[in-house]
């Protein structure tokens, strides 16, 4: 088995053409799983502020961890959804 992981900035105008390559990958290699990832807050220079707000703000390394307990449950029909770090879909 091998392992893709890509990280993505989301911006909702994406979802479309996202979805859209989820289902072409999946024509072509019917077991791949194409999904986005939230990392949830990620304690980084850009997370300041947010961690003052009493937001949940998580280490780089535990967010890792998180993603990689989501990535290790996906099954192929999860393929061109969304989910968050604690392996919820998250709405588009």
């Amino acid at each position: 088995m091998r392992l893709v992981f890509g990280c993505f900035l989301l911006i909702a105008v994406w979802q479309p053409p996202f979805r859209e390559c989820a289902q072409a990958l999946r024509c072509r290699s019917p077991n791949a799983v194409c999904v986005t990832l939230h990392p949830g807050t990620v304690d980084t220079g850009l997370s300041t502020s947010f961690a003052k707000t009493g937001l949940e703000v998580q280490t780089p390394e535990l967010a890792a961890e998180h993603l990689l307990e989501v990535i290790a449950k996906l099954r192929a029909e999860d393929s061109g959804g969304f989910f968050d770090y604690s392996g919820a879909k998250v709405p588009w």
